[in-house]
């Protein structure tokens, strides 16, 4: 049986991408279940998907003058007076 690591390793970096953003799979004793879409988030734990989230919000500050916010890892939060 191949293993996801081994599965992820066959293909080019843009499949890789792909499976790590685009798809996921749940390893339940041994055994992988079949592929199904992420359509919302990034996955957990990942170290990117930080990077993601600061380079997507970095200019959010900019639309809001008037707003103060916070923003931590992959939440946002903003306040007005």
């Amino acid at each position: 049986m191949i293993t996801r690591r081994q599965r992820i390793l066959l293909f080019s970096s843009s499949e890789q991408l792909k499976m790590l953003f685009g798809a996921e799979t749940i390893l339940v004793d041994g055994t992988c279940s079949r592929w199904f879409p992420i359509k919302r988030g990034g996955p957990q734990g990942s170290s990117l998907t930080p990077s993601v989230f600061i380079a997507y919000h970095s200019d959010m500050s900019d639309a809001f003058p008037m707003a103060m916010s916070f923003l931590f890892a992959d939440d946002v939060a903003a306040t007005m007076a």
